[in-house]
């Protein structure tokens, strides 16, 4: 999956911006071919006797990513924007090595940022299949079961949160209405493959190369043929 998202993106501010209610879900929906189904394994997402079996709503696994383990464990916050506090540690430590012995106690004092801890949010995952097509492909709406609304002091945290939590499963994010149609999630439907746009040779293989490391004449003659 791709890396977490650091701020809102502009897309996604504009699409908020451009709907009617404040009310609005974090969601995505993509167009599965059967042979991809099994990088969603994880998921819930299953085959049996070649049909689709999809997970109730569930808390994402907090292997996922940083923000699913925070919406499982919680998160430490160190509070770097206030002074630090002092704070001893103290262990116990066997006599000579051996516990026999009796042991003492050992203590280190430090300097340390005082910290905030944020208990887990517990938001669920809904996979939903929205229609069946030819050749055994899936349309499937993936959405983070929490409405946020415009007019909350966090919603801004909440987004992002969200959003971060659809792109550590998924692998993608966007937003919708909460009251968003059928027809909505459709006209946004995301394929995990690409098809080659038409043109001459050297279009086809300079589309392929976009963004990849340089090959030699001979590679790219291979390619060519």
């Amino acid at each position: 999956m791709k890396k977490n998202i650091r701020k809102v993106p502009r897309e996604t501010l504009s699409r908020i911006h451009s709907f009617e209610l404040d009310d609005i879900v974090v969601a995505c929906v993509k167009r599965l071919r059967q042979d991809e189904l099994s990088r969603y394994a994880s998921l819930g997402i299953i085959l049996v006797n070649g049909a689709l079996t999809l997970p109730r709503p569930f808390v994402p696994k907090p292997s996922a990513g940083s923000y699913s383990k925070a919406n499982v464990e919680g998160k430490d916050i160190p509070l770097k924007h206030l002074p630090k506090v002092t704070r001893t540690d103290s262990w116990e430590t066997p006599n000579w090595g051996d516990w026999s012995k009796g042991s003492h106690t050992h203590s280190t004092t430090r300097l340390v940022y005082q910290r905030d801890f944020l208990p887990p949010k517990e938001v669920e995952l809904s996979i939903e299949l929205l229609e069946t097509r030819p050749d055994n492909e899936y349309v499937l709406k993936f959405s983070v079961d929490q409405v946020l609304s415009r007019r909350s002091s966090t919603f801004d945290m909440d987004l992002l949160y969200n959003l971060n939590i659809l792109q550590e499963n998924v692998g993608a994010a966007d937003v919708f209405p909460s009251a968003a149609t059928l027809a909505e999630f459709m006209a946004t439907v995301r394929v995990d493959w690409e098809i080659l746009p038409p043109g001459a040779i050297d279009e086809v293989v300079k589309r392929i190369l976009l963004g990849k490391r340089r090959i030699s004449d001979d590679q790219r003659k291979i390619m060519e043929d």
